[in-house]
């Protein structure tokens, strides 16, 4: 168009390392055009972020190889500090990445664990169940564990519980990975993330004819769920999978 724009990307340390985020940013940094990336970090997201680059704070390394100059503040709740580094920031131009230390409220409720208060409860009480009798089964999910009811679950059977992270397609991967080997996979995730991996689906467990069982949280329209989380596709691409 002519006209003289920034570019800027916010992210959350959560999804920083997801495969997406990692081919944007080793795209970016080969084109002739200013970028400025804010890093909003806040140890956590829908659970708490995993991973070695979060753990060993690796970030300015991980950035630099990828191309990027790489500039940290702690105080990301001071509105104005922020405000005054990302001025800066834009003003230098190349491509950059702002990484900001963060405190998020908590605005939202406390989660349910009652006895028979939630469909999610129920699910976790079956769960419960499953997991005394067969102690071979283990659990995969991107990062969705306590918000879908399997908090309590993850606390009592940690070896049979693996958070990956949100990074969809892994976790499938992953899962399959475990079947070929002869174990037993489960996949624990919401709806409307599944549909983010349906390739793995069908390549790495239908065409291999493996045992992978998925435990699809919020299937189906869930209104409440707003437009992003209603998982009302998952029916219909699903029976499309031989």
């Amino acid at each position: 168009t002519g006209r003289n724009r920034k570019r800027v990307a916010v992210i959350g340390d959560g999804s920083m390392t997801g495969g997406q985020s990692f081919e944007a940013l080793n795209h970016l940094a080969t084109l002739k055009t200013d970028a400025l990336i804010v890093l909003n970090d806040n140890d956590g997201s829908i659970d708490s972020t995993v991973g070695a680059l979060h753990q060993n704070n690796r970030y300015m390394d991980y950035f630099h190889s990828l191309g990027w100059e790489y500039s940290f503040l702690e105080k990301g709740n001071d509105i104005t500090a922020v405000m005054a580094y990302l001025q800066g920031s834009l003003a230098r131009g190349g491509k950059r990445v702002v990484h900001i230390r963060t405190k998020k409220p908590n605005l939202s409720k406390e989660k349910s664990y009652e006895p028979g208060t939630t469909f999610q409860w129920w699910a976790a009480q079956q769960m419960r169940e499953v997991l005394h009798y067969r102690p071979d089964i283990r659990i995969f999910s991107p990062a969705m564990f306590a918000s879908s009811g399997f908090g309590p679950l993850r606390d009592d059977f940690p070896k049979q519980f693996i958070d990956t992270g949100i990074n969809e397609p892994h976790t499938i991967t992953t899962a399959a990975g475990m079947a070929a080997a002869g174990g037993r996979a489960w996949v624990h995730i919401y709806s409307t993330f599944l549909q983010r991996a349906i390739d793995q689906v069908i390549h790495d467990v239908a065409l291999q004819n493996l045992d992978v069982t998925f435990a699809v949280d919020r299937a189906g329209l869930v209104g409440a769920d707003g437009a992003t989380h209603a998982g009302s596709f998952d029916l219909s691409y699903s029976r499309c999978v031989p």
